[in-house]
């Protein structure tokens, strides 16, 4: 999409949530939860990440910030992510 808006590489992904303490991750009916899984801060300001082409797949560059996010309602890390840290969102 950024491609066909002429926007050129590198480029900074920021990500920010406001509003959001107390609230949970989305997650399908039935899967355990506990207490914890809810975000404990607010805001939620998420490191920044730097792509630096087009030219390659960026999935594993952005698991730094999908793993902070999911870090922050009490998971570990993003449970969409296969041992060859490859994006997987069928896992669940």
């Amino acid at each position: 999409m950024l491609q066909k808006l002429s926007v050129e590489c590198p480029i900074a992904v920021m990500l920010s949530f406001v509003g959001i303490r107390g609230w949970r991750m989305g997650i399908p009916a039935g899967y355990v939860t506990s207490p914890l899984d809810v975000f404990d801060r607010d805001p939620l300001l998420i490191p920044e990440i730097l792509i630096e082409s087009f030219g390659h797949q960026t999935v594993p560059e952005v698991r730094p910030t999908i793993d902070a996010i999911w870090n922050a309602a009490g998971w570990p890390g993003s449970p969409h992510y296969d041992e060859k840290n490859q994006w997987d969102g069928n896992r669940f």
